[in-house]
C-alpha cells in the first residue's frame, strides 16, 4: 500500500469510528490505535470516561440514561464514513434513523415549518447536534420550540459536520444561501478553529511533519493561538459581507467549552486533564478563546451571542468531553441562543 493510500485509509477510519469525540481521542492518542495495542487500550479507557460522563449527566440529575446513547451513537457509530466534499473536504453522509438522525444526501438536516422564515445553521459537531439523545433533544430543536413560543417560528436547516472549522462552515453557508434564502444564518462555532489541525491553516486530519520529517499525530498542535484567532475572525468578517448582501443576518454563537465551566465534577476534571494533553496546559486555549470572543464581537455586520459558559454554577456533570454534552446541555444552550436572539 502506498503512503498516500495508507494515510487516506487511516483518515477515513478515524472519521468513521470517532467523528465527534475529538477531545477524549486527542487526550488518549487514538490517532494510532489501529497499529498499536497500547494506544488501543488507552483509547478504550478514554472512551470509557466519555461514556461514563455522558451517562452521569442523566444519573446525577435523576433522569434515566437514554437506552440508545447519543443519537449519532457512541463515537459516531450510526453516522458511518464522512462523505468526501470537493470544497469543504467532507460532510456528513446520508443517514436515516427515525427519531434520532435524519441527514439528506447533501449533508443537511431539516426541521420543517410551513410558510416560516428559514434559519440556516452551520458548525462542527456541536452545531450538528452531537450527544443529544434524539433529534427532538438537540439544541436546534429546542431553539425552534423556543422561537415558536415567542411567536417567531422558523424552519431550521442545519448544514454542519464533525470537526469542521469556520472556513468549512463558510463554504457550506455560501453553498446554501442561494436556494435556502434564510432570514438568519447562525454559526455554532469557535472551538474547532482553536483546537483542530496542526496550524491555523490546517483542517482536522491534515498531515503535518515535525522538524525531523516524521509525521505528527492528528492531535498535534503548533500553539499558534494568535494566528488561529486572526484566521477565524477574517473568515467570519468575509462571510458577514456575503450573508448581509444576500439579505440575511449573520449570527455567530460562541459555543460552550468544558474549560469554561465552574464548578466541574470529578469526571469533568478527568476529561479536562485528558483534553489538555496536546497543549500541556489548558490556559493557552482559554486565553485564546477570550481573545477570539473579543475580536469577533468587534466585527461589523455580525451579531455575536456568547454561549461559552451557559452551565455556570452547576456542580453536576454536563460535558462528555471538551466540546460535547447531553440533553441538559442542549436545553441550556438553546436557552442561551434564544435569549441572545431576543436581545436579552
Amino acid at each position: 500500500m502506498s503512503a498516500p493510500e495508507s494515510r487516506g485509509r487511516g483518515r477515513e477510519l478515524a472519521f468513521r469510528v470517532v467523528p465527534t469525540v475529538l477531545a477524549v481521542l486527542m487526550g488518549v492518542g487514538i490517532w494510532s490505535w489501529w497499529t498499536s495495542r497500547a494506544a488501543e487500550e488507552a483509547a478504550e479507557a478514554g472512551r470509557g470516561v466519555n461514556q461514563r460522563a455522558f451517562e452521569a449527566a442523566y444519573v446525577e440529575r435523576g433522569e434515566p440514561i437514554p437506552a440508545d446513547g447519543p443519537r449519532e451513537g457512541y463515537w459516531g457509530s450510526r453516522l458511518g464514513a464522512k462523505q468526501p466534499d470537493t470544497d469543504a473536504g467532507w460532510r456528513e453522509s446520508q443517514v436515516s434513523v427515525p427519531g434520532l438522525v435524519e441527514i439528506a444526501a447533501n449533508g443537511t438536516q431539516e426541521l420543517p415549518c410551513g410558510g416560516c422564515e428559514t434559519l440556516l445553521i452551520s458548525g462542527g459537531s456541536v452545531g450538528f447536534g452531537a450527544y443529544a439523545s434524539s433529534e427532538d433533544a438537540t439544541w436546534f430543536a429546542a431553539l425552534q420550540r423556543r422561537l415558536v413560543d415567542a411567536g417567531a417560528p422558523v424552519r431550521v436547516v442545519v448544514f454542519a459536520a464533525g470537526a469542521w472549522k469556520a472556513e468549512q462552515e463558510a463554504i457550506a453557508i455560501r453553498r446554501a444561501l442561494p436556494h435556502e434564502r434564510p432570514a438568519r444564518v447562525l454559526m455554532m462555532t469557535g472551538l474547532n478553529d482553536l483546537t483542530n489541525g496542526y496550524t491555523a491553516a490546517d483542517r482536522f486530519g491534515t498531515e503535518a511533519k515535525g522538524l525531523d520529517g516524521e509525521a505528527l499525530p492528528v492531535w498535534a498542535h503548533a500553539g499558534d493561538w494568535e494566528a488561529r484567532v486572526e484566521g477565524f475572525t477574517r473568515v467570519v468578517a468575509d462571510l458577514a459581507a456575503a450573508t448581509n448582501a444576500s439579505g440575511a443576518e449573520l449570527v455567530a454563537v460562541l459555543q460552550p467549552g468544558l474549560f469554561s465551566k465552574e464548578p466541574r465534577s470529578a469526571l469533568e476534571d478527568e476529561l479536562l486533564t485528558l483534553s489538555a494533553r496536546p497543549w500541556g496546559t489548558i490556559d493557552g486555549l482559554a486565553a485564546a478563546y477570550d481573545a477570539l470572543a473579543e475580536a469577533t464581537t468587534a466585527l461589523d455586520g455580525v451579531t455575536v451571542i456568547d454561549c461559552r459558559a451557559p452551565f455556570q454554577g452547576e456542580a453536576a456533570t454536563t460535558f462528555a468531553d471538551l466540546w460535547h454534552f447531553a440533553d441538559h446541555g442542549h436545553r441550556k444552550l438553546a436557552d442561551c441562543v434564544a435569549d441572545g436572539l431576543a436581545g436579552r
